[in-house]
């Protein structure tokens, strides 16, 4: 993408969060995970430009923190905003738990009123796994020693809820992930029947 480009996305993110509140939804959740655009802008695996939307940890956040404050604008204060990140890349070279977390710092100080943590089960801290060979094979060789749950409750302090995911089916799976530091709890796969 051409930085012109770049900031067309961004306009279209805000675009959407406008169309989503004149339909009347209550808000609007940023999928800024699971290696799609936002997660790859915010990628060193993905993302090896070096102008202001790359290269550096801080030019990285750039983009996830543009298309936050579009969509926050474009909502207002009254419709919740929300951010989904996947807390770390496992695999050679990714993003670590502490690059998310200055992220998820960033974002709160936006007004979000939550910020999703997505994991495959948040019992094993493990977010899902890269598919693309970007710059060879994949393997992960990061794991994490605290629930990124946690290290995000104790970064964000109360600035945005915290939202877990993964693995949630029952009530003590959702007392669990309340239990390692979330405030809400998203339940997917449970939920949904294949008749």
């Amino acid at each position: 993408m051409t930085a012109d480009e770049v900031g067309k996305l961004i306009a279209s993110f805000r675009q959407a969060a406008f169309l989503a509140q004149k339909s009347g939804f209550d808000g609007v959740e940023i999928h800024g995970a699971n290696h799609y655009a936002v997660h790859q802008l915010f990628s060193p695996r993905a993302n090896h430009r070096v102008d202001n939307w790359g290269g550096t940890l801080s030019k990285r956040m750039n983009f996830p923190l543009a298309v936050a404050q579009a969509v926050r604008d474009a909502l207002g204060p009254k419709l919740i905003a929300g951010f989904r990140v996947t807390p770390f890349e496992s695999e050679p070279d990714g993003y670590t738990l502490e690059d998310a977390k200055l992220l998820c710092n960033e974002l709160a100080k936006l007004g979000l009123d939550y910020i999703s943590v997505s994991l495959d089960d948040y019992r094993m801290s493990r977010p899902t796994g890269e598919t693309r060979v970007y710059d060879g094979p994949v393997e992960r060789t990061y794991i994490p020693g605290e629930s990124p749950i946690t290290e995000f409750a104790r970064v964000i302090a109360g600035r945005s809820a915290i939202m877990a995911s993964g693995g949630i089916k029952t009530c003590a799976d959702a007392e669990g992930a309340i239990k390692a530091g979330a405030d809400l709890v998203a339940v997917g796969r449970a939920v949904v029947v294949d008749l």
